[in-house]
């Protein structure tokens, strides 16, 4: 191994080190607050649905396959098969959350919220 291969996997592992280090309890919950808050996004997670769940396009989106093959009958469906619907109907799910949280909202309004 070459002097500057070793300096290279001290310089990495050093930096993991500092980055372990460095993750905080608070560090931990503001990533937290930041993944709250892109799921609470209308542009995100339209955009999400809009690309994410409907990729691939051609020649159908693919999760409208796969719940086409669930309604049929799910022969076949491997365990890879049903993760892959859950990650691309994850962002439709985002979507439909979103929604029922405002119409909940405006619909069961209370006189505070008028004031």
């Amino acid at each position: 191994m070459t002097e500057g291969a070793v300096k290279f996997l001290v310089w990495g592992f050093g930096a993991l080190k500092w980055k372990v280090r460095n993750l905080t309890i608070k560090n931990f919950q503001t990533k937290i607050g930041d993944m709250t808050k892109a799921i609470n996004d209308w542009t995100f997670v339209l955009f999400a649905s809009l690309t994410l769940g409907l990729a691939p396009f051609y020649p159908e989106p693919h999760v409208i396959g796969k719940i086409r093959w669930v309604v049929g009958g799910a022969n076949g469906m491997q365990p890879m098969d049903w993760l892959d619907l859950f990650f691309h109907g994850l962002p439709w799910l985002l979507l439909l959350r979103l929604v029922f949280l405002y119409i909940f909202k405006t619909v069961f309004k209370t006189k505070e919220s008028y004031e």
